[in-house]
């Protein structure tokens, strides 16, 4: 799964459906469903450089799918951004009715999740041992205090630093190594969704968030 990502119809250049779902998903992705999507969040989730002949036919599949009146384009602080109209919308529950669900490449937030996952799993015994070791000379210090031998307000500050990167980089690993198997996590109404409410999770992932119910994604520490 390491090796390069490839178009889901396995061709160089995207069918208008594909580009379609790959607006869709982005905007979902990104909380962005009804502002928009970019090029770059487009070609990402279509797993094509921005700078290739693939693109440059997907620029131009945009501007005949807005033609179509199945996309959208608005100027958002001076970058262009894509969404779905009604009839994109509907062209898209149209072919999966009858085609199923459009595939699309593995998506830039599992992707990362699946990295971050990797690294935190080769890398969360290091962090549980400098966080253990910072903790050691924590004990020493206050073992110090008590005997009146104060250590410099300085090293106080210096452990403290320590102590909180120490701690950030191995809760971001357990974080990551504690989501779900597709790399997801939820929040419904204010309730943050795990392993133990995996049907609420599934559904939320299924609807692709929505109305009081957010997803969010394992990211690299």
């Amino acid at each position: 799964m390491d090796g390069p990502r490839e178009p889901a119809d396995r061709s160089d250049f995207p069918s208008d459906d594909t580009i379609l779902a790959a607006v869709r998903r982005a905007g979902l992705h990104e909380s962005a469903e009804h502002k928009g999507v970019s090029a770059r969040l487009i070609f990402a989730h279509l797993a094509i450089p921005m700078r290739s002949g693939p693109a440059r036919t997907v620029r131009k599949r945009l501007a005949a799918l807005e033609q179509q009146g199945r996309l959208e384009v608005r100027t958002v602080h001076g970058i262009a951004v894509w969404r779905l109209t009604p009839a994109g919308r509907r062209r898209l529950t149209t072919v999966e009715r009858t085609r199923g669900r459009v595939g699309l490449p593995e998506s830039p937030q599992h992707l990362a999740w699946r990295k971050a996952r990797a690294a935190a799993e080769e890398e969360l015994d290091g962090f549980a041992s400098a966080l253990a070791e910072g903790v050691a000379e924590a004990g020493e210090m206050l073992a110090a205090l008590k005997r009146g031998e104060a250590p410099h307000s300085d090293n106080w500050f210096l452990l403290g630093r320590r102590l909180r990167a120490a701690s950030w980089r191995l809760g971001s690993a357990w974080h990551c190594l504690a989501r779900a198997p597709n790399g997801a996590s939820g929040k419904a109404f204010g309730i943050i969704l795990g392993r133990a409410q995996s049907t609420a999770l599934r559904r939320c992932i299924h609807h692709g968030g929505g109305a009081g119910c957010t997803i969010a994604w394992c990211r690299p520490y």
